[in-house]
């Protein structure tokens, strides 16, 4: 559907630039093809390590034990409690980041456009610009979504103490909200619209894969945690990736004009 959206988009509207002819679109060269690429791999690295590193994580939800959640006395099977809640809290705050995902892809587009025409220091300033947006949502979308937690928790007609742990986890997931959409803007707004990919990828894997995953067991298996303290010990991870993000965006490093050829 998305194919059928953009193509229609392009080829039906009046002198879009990117109506090219098949052959134009074939008609890159070995050195082109390969400065695309080397961009481009990381993200791909960047994607696939970031889908195993939640998998795994959510794994590690599922193996909370009967002491963790005792305190909330789940009268059901402990794993599909746990793996229900953490993905309805995982879904609903999903719902909240498409905005931030609807601002880091215009951050992209404004800031390649600035550097392509050679205004670093304007991509820069325009890049700030963003990261207070993003502050300004953070408190805003946090505040909403702690008002909201009861009303959204009702819908799913839960027993009283399996509601209460899904609207601990939504607090959690809301509080977290400020450092994962930081890093999230500066990694995948800034920083790979500089084409700073290679460093996005090693970022997120170090943090993800080597912090994050085995945090979420040690939480589990080893403190036997409850599942929204589980989460904000996850959570941890993101809180050092903003000041590592930050650290990368106030060295200018990540500030290439890439032409392409």
């Amino acid at each position: 559907i998305e194919f059928i959206m953009m193509y229609s988009y392009v080829y039906t509207s009046k002198d879009n630039p990117l109506k090219a002819k098949p052959k134009e679109l074939r008609s890159f060269d070995r050195e082109m093809f390969g400065n695309v690429m080397k961009t481009a791999i990381p993200v791909i690295f960047n994607e696939g390590l970031w889908a195993t590193s939640v998998a795994m994580i959510f794994a590690a939800y599922g193996r909370i034990g009967a002491t963790a959640l005792a305190a909330h006395q789940v009268m059901c099977t402990v794993a599909t409690v746990a793996l229900a809640v953490v993905q309805i809290a995982n879904t609903v705050t999903d719902v909240f980041h498409t905005i931030y995902t609807g601002l880091s892809n215009a951050t992209t587009v404004i800031i390649g456009q600035t550097l392509g025409q050679g205004k670093t220091d304007l991509a820069y300033s325009y890049s700030g610009m963003s990261l207070k947006v993003t502050w300004i949502l953070n408190v805003i979308l946090t505040i909403i979504f702690i008002l909201m937690r009861q009303p959204i928790a009702a819908i799913y007609g839960f027993s009283a103490q399996t509601t209460e742990l899904l609207m601990s986890s939504f607090f959690v997931y809301a509080i977290a909200i400020t450092p994962k959409m930081l890093a999230y803007l500066i990694v995948c707004g800034i920083l790979r619209a500089g084409g700073d990919t290679m460093y996005c990828m090693l970022i997120d894997a170090s943090l993800n894969m080597i912090i994050q995953v085995p945090l979420a067991f040690i939480a589990v298996l080893v403190l036997h945690l409850t599942l929204p303290m589980a989460i904000a010990m996850v959570a941890i991870a993101d809180v050092l990736k903003v000041f590592l993000c930050y650290h990368r965006y106030y060295s200018k490093k990540w500030v290439n004009v890439f032409t392409g050829m």
